[in-house]
């Protein structure tokens, strides 16, 4: 596996899933997702495949697969909280 091209390809990814713009974003949303109440992105360059899901709000768990030729190369799970601080 090329480090540099798996690393090119999750960039391309990204820009073009969760950190992409509105409507980039939405292309790329599945409508049926692949885990039940989560939200997922799906996305395809050639060999490269990106699918990323994740559940909940302010909680948010979720993993990141790629496959290169339909061959799992490379995943992430993550998590993070997401607080929103009000002023009183």
């Amino acid at each position: 596996m090329n480090k540099e091209l798996l690393l090119e390809f999750i960039t391309k990814a990204h820009k073009n899933t969760y950190a992409a713009t509105k409507e980039i974003k939405n292309q790329n949303k599945l409508k049926t997702p692949f885990l039940p109440g989560h939200k997922c992105y799906y996305f395809k360059d050639g060999d490269w495949e990106y699918f990323d899901g994740y559940a909940g709000i302010e909680w948010a768990p979720g993993r990141e697969v790629i496959l290169f030729q339909e061959k799992p190369v490379w995943s992430m799970a993550y998590h993070g909280v997401w607080r929103i601080k009000v002023k009183q």
